[in-house]
């Protein structure tokens, strides 16, 4: 009886760490040696173009030179 408990033990052992081994082989493929896996993060997507208009020229002060949007003179059709 107890080599057949000690079969049993050996093989429940050896599964153990043979899915051990295993899943440390899927790791180390997809993350490499590090703790810090970042592999299911998702892609940040930004524009390179900035879509805001910056503060300076939303607000200008007295004085300065205040850009004039739109200021587009069409011909006068006769």
């Amino acid at each position: 009886m107890n080599d057949v408990r000690k079969l049993i033990y050996v093989t429940l052992v050896g599964f153990l760490l043979f899915l051990m081994f295993w899943f440390s082989i899927v790791y180390i493929s997809a993350c490499g040696f590090t703790l810090t896996c970042n592999q299911a993060n998702p892609i940040v997507v930004r524009t390179p173009i900035p879509t805001l208009i910056p503060p300076s020229s939303a607000n200008p002060q007295a004085g300065e030179n205040v850009p004039e949007f739109n200021n587009v003179r069409w011909p006068q059709l006769s």
